[in-house]
């Protein structure tokens, strides 16, 4: 099965090559923050909590700072997407 790829405004994300691109552009964006992106890119519209966000990122089983990885991660989305 195809994995998808997603468009949002000027924005291009091919989950295949886990690569994000601006205006045909390619942005930088580390692992845990593009999987971050794709889970809320397939997500779209609904809420999304952290315990799901730590599950999918990390697993269920997780012994690391999660809020701090989940906050660092968000905010390395945003200056990507600026």
């Amino acid at each position: 099965m195809p994995t998808p790829n997603y468009k949002f405004g000027a924005y291009e994300l091919d989950t295949s090559r886990l690569e994000l691109r601006c205006h045909d552009r390619p942005l930088k964006l580390e692992h845990i923050p593009m999987k971050l992106l794709i889970l809320l890119l397939e997500k779209k519209g609904q809420v999304v909590t952290r315990q799901e966000i730590i599950e999918d990122l990390w697993g269920k089983d997780v012994f690391i700072d999660t809020e701090h990885g989940i906050n660092t991660s968000v905010r390395k989305i945003r200056m990507a997407l600026k």
